[in-house]
């Protein structure tokens, strides 16, 4: 049961729309689904740049439709002209315990590393 603070949350997305992407899908002017990632600096390299994605979500009822695939196609579309442009060196995707498999290695994407969160 997250409490947001709201001011943080709008701070957040302003840099996203500042620094990053956010690619947002609308029903009848509601948003059903997002993508958002932001671009930055390699902790230790800070001249390699990299887009993260920090948010993928879709509304429960289109959760079952081509919409999540929609939005991470075109993830990779920009990603794709970001790199070629010279503005990143790479993007990144991160996928919850509870994600369905979406067999991202299929779909040229390679695994490089995965978190644990310690329960004791």
């Amino acid at each position: 049961n997250p409490k947001y603070d709201f001011v943080h949350v709008n701070n957040v997305i302003d840099h996203i729309l500042k620094t990053g992407i956010a690619l947002v899908c609308e029903h009848d002017k509601r948003v059903i689904g997002m993508l958002l990632a932001t671009i930055q600096g390699d902790l230790w390299l800070p001249h390699v740049k990299r887009m993260t994605e920090v948010a993928w979500w879709v509304e429960e009822p289109y959760r079952m439709t081509s919409l999540g695939y929609r939005l991470l196609k075109k993830y990779v579309e920009v990603g794709n002209e970001l790199q070629h442009k010279g503005k990143i060196d790479g993007f990144t995707l991160t996928l919850m315990q509870k994600s369905p498999d979406l067999d991202l290695e299929k779909r040229g994407w390679h695994k490089v590393e995965r978190n644990y969160v310690y329960k004791g």
